[in-house]
C-alpha cells in the first residue's frame, strides 16, 4: 500500500505537465504478483516523472548523509538506493496521501521482516518500479554461507551470482567483505563472490566481493533484528541455522554501495 501511494503522491505528474509531454492526462499505475521457482515477485510500476536522482544526490548532501565528492562519484543504481534511508526525501512538503518520512524505508523494512529486499529502478520522464521478492513461505529464505575474518555470514541466494578465485580476477580490485564491513584495511582474499546489483532488470555489471571461503546453500528462517543492530550495519537479518546457532544475514542492496566504494 506504501508503494502504491508513493506513486500516486510522487510519481505521477499533474495532468497537464503530463500532456505537456505527450503523456495521457491520467497516469497509471500497475501492480502485478506472481509465482517464480517457489518464491512471490510483486511489482508496483507508475508511467510518472521517475526519480530525479540529481535532487536525491543534493538532499543526501544536504541531510550530511554524504559529502558532495561521494555524492557526485555515485553512479545511478547507487543513488536510487538511498531513497530508503530513514527521513531521506526529495519533497518539498509533507503529503497527505504517502507523508513525508513514510516513505521506502518503511517498505524496506517490512520486506526485510519478511526475510528479503526491496529493488528499485526509475527512468526519467518515464516512470519507477518497485519489486519485491520474498520467500513463498514466510520467513523461508535460501542462503549462501560465506566466512570473512573469522566470521560466518548469510548472503541471500538470488543476489549471488557466481564464485571466482580471486587470481581469476584479471587484477580486478575487489574489497574484502570484512574491509566493507568495518572499514579496516585486509588484505586480498582467496575467494570472491559476484553480487547482482539492485536494479530489478539486472543491466548493469555485478558487484565482486571478497571472501575467505564459501559454504553451502540452505533454507533457513530469517528473523528481524533488533533496533539496536539495524543500524550498524547493512544487515538484512539473523539467520537461525539447523543446530540453531544465530549469524548475520547481509542485505545487499545496502551493501553493494559499499563495495563501489561509497557509504551506504
Amino acid at each position: 500500500m506504501q508503494l502504491v501511494r508513493n506513486a500516486v503522491a510522487h510519481g505521477i505528474e499533474a495532468p497537464e505537465v503530463r500532456g505537456r509531454v505527450g503523456k495521457p492526462k491520467a497516469g497509471t499505475v500497475t501492480l502485478a504478483a506472481r509465482r517464480v521457482r517457489g518464491r512471490v515477485v510483486v511489482a508496483v510500476e507508475d508511467d510518472g516523472a521517475g526519480v530525479d536522482l540529481v535532487a536525491v544526490r543534493r538532499r543526501a548532501v544536504d541531510a550530511r548523509l554524504l559529502s558532495r565528492e561521494a555524492a557526485e562519484a555515485l553512479d545511478d543504481t547507487s543513488a536510487l538506493a538511498l531513497l530508503v534511508v530513514p527521513g531521506l526525501t526529495t519533497a518539498p512538503e509533507a503529503d497527505l496521501l504517502a507523508g513525508r518520512g513514510l516513505g521506502l524505508d518503511v517498505v524496506q523494512s517490512a520486506v526485510r521482516r519478511l526475510g528479503d529486499s526491496l529493488r528499485l529502478s526509475s527512468r526519467r520522464h518515464r516512470g519507477f518500479t518497485a519489486r519485491i521478492d520474498v520467500p513463498g513461505e514466510l520467513g523461508l529464505t535460501r542462503v549462501l554461507w560465506v566466512e570473512a575474518d573469522g566470521e560466518t555470514y548469510a548472503i541471500p541466494a538470488v543476489a549471488a551470482r557466481r564464485v571466482h578465485l580471486r587470481r581469476d580476477m584479471a587484477g580486478r580490485a575487489v574489497m574484502p567483505l570484512a574491509t566493507c564491513l568495518d572499514g579496516q584495511p585486509r588484505d586480498g582474499t582467496p575467494l570472491v563472490v559476484e553480487l547482482d546489483p539492485a536494479d530489478p532488470d539486472g543491466g548493469d555489471t555485478p558487484v565482486a566481493v571478497g571472501v575467505d571461503a564459501v559454504g553451502r546453500t540452505e533454507d533457513l528462517l530469517l528473523r528481524p533484528l533488533s533496533p539496536l543492530v539495524t543500524g550498524i550495519g547493512p544487515y538484512a537479518g539473523v539467520v537461525v541455522r539447523q543446530d540453531g546457532a544465530l549469524h548475520l544475514a547481509l542485505d545487499v542492496d545496502a551493501l553493494v554501495p559499499r563495495l563501489r566504494g561509497s557509504p551506504a
